[in-house]
């Protein structure tokens, strides 16, 4: 439905909000994309469900900064322990700019910054203070995405490999600050299903003659959640592509 939004936790940060049957034109630099397209018409006839898109460039990679670049963790499994030891970063703030800003600045000479440090700053307030900034970096770009859809931002599913240790992290309070009024955040149980759409556009529109079934790898990412093989679908299934549901 509009104002569902999916954002994909990695090296970086990739976010898409549903924005219904209409393609918006942004005016803070996003992508406007087509979501999908329902099966058995052309393109031009059948009906579309459109999308924002955004991308923050540094997310994963600002823990990876914290365990090469600066030694205070020794996985990034490390960094919510250490960032909790804490109650909050004593006004520390890092921009992680590490490759200039993403959505919605597209700033390529941008750089980082580490600011507010006292003597009383500790590992702890720079973990919890990077974290923070996946968070703050994510709620800038669905605040530019309501505002050029008029569409609020309702529920944010989370995905990708870092969603799992810290994706989500104070995500909910940061985006529900921004928009005014709550908004859910939740993790999918596939944390990595970008092998997961096309297997399933496999399932429901089979190439050739006769029954298949496509295999999955046990205890691969495309298979979480749904077992290790994808059947094809009882003849005549009707699947509800539909950008209101």
């Amino acid at each position: 439905a509009p104002g569902m939004a999916k954002n994909t936790y990695g090296t970086g940060c990739f976010m898409l909000m549903n924005t219904g049957t209409a393609a918006v034109i942004s005016r803070h630099k996003l992508l406007s994309t087509i979501a999908w397209v329902g099966p058995g018409a052309p393109m031009q006839t059948a009906m579309a469900c459109y999308a924002l898109e955004g991308s923050v460039f540094v997310a994963g990679a600002a823990i990876q900064w914290l365990r090469d670049g600066l030694g205070i963790i020794k996985t990034a499994e490390d960094v919510q322990a250490l960032a909790e030891r804490v109650p909050d970063t004593q006004d520390v703030y890092l921009v992680p700019a590490f490759a200039g800003l993403g959505t919605p600045d597209w700033d390529g000479h941008a750089r980082g910054a580490l600011v507010g440090i006292t003597r009383g700053t500790s590992g702890a307030h720079i973990a919890r203070a990077a974290l923070e900034s996946i968070a703050l970096q994510t709620a800038d770009v669905f605040a530019a995405m309501a505002n050029d859809s008029g569409i609020a931002l309702r529920l944010s599913w989370g995905a990708g490999g870092a969603s799992a240790r810290y994706g989500d992290y104070r995500a909910g309070g940061r985006l529900s600050g921004r928009a005014g009024h709550r908004v859910l955040v939740r993790r999918g149980r596939n944390r990595d299903p970008m092998g997961r759409g096309p297997l399933l556009r496999a399932r429901d529109e089979p190439v050739g003659a006769g029954p298949q079934a496509y295999t999955l790898a046990p205890g691969s990412a495309a298979g979480q959640g749904m077992g290790n093989s994808i059947a094809p679908p009882p003849t005549g299934r009707k699947l509800p592509y539909d950008c209101h549901r």
